[in-house]
């Protein structure tokens, strides 16, 4: 099912996180996304690298 892998990566990258100081975890990893809108360059970054 797609569904938790998609919960998981909104948990992951995009949802801040009130123990981490308002970071997501991947922040907090160093391995943010950038920009206004995670969702968005979350998938053009995988578009980009199925290519």
């Amino acid at each position: 099912m797609p569904i938790i892998p998609m919960n998981r990566i909104y948990c992951n990258f995009v949802r801040p996180h009130m123990g981490l100081d308002g970071t997501t975890p991947a922040e907090a990893a160093g391995i943010g996304i950038d920009g206004e809108s995670k969702w968005k360059n979350l998938l053009n970054a995988s578009l980009n690298h199925a290519k």
